[in-house]
């Protein structure tokens, strides 16, 4: 799932959306769902700093 992410905050980014506010929304998202295990996505620890960081 992580994989999938990344592709598309890369897709994001070639229209002009920003990662900070891709990243913003999937937070949200997934504290809405707390049981949820995202390393069980594939999610590492630094997921936020590697979407965030990374020039995708």
């Amino acid at each position: 799932m992580f994989v999938s992410i990344v592709i598309i905050a890369y897709l994001l980014k070639q229209t002009g959306y920003t990662n900070k506010e891709f990243i913003s929304k999937l937070i949200k998202l997934l504290n809405k769902y707390p049981t949820v295990d995202i390393s069980l996505m594939g999610f590492p620890i630094n997921w936020q700093e590697i979407l965030l960081n990374y020039d995708i």
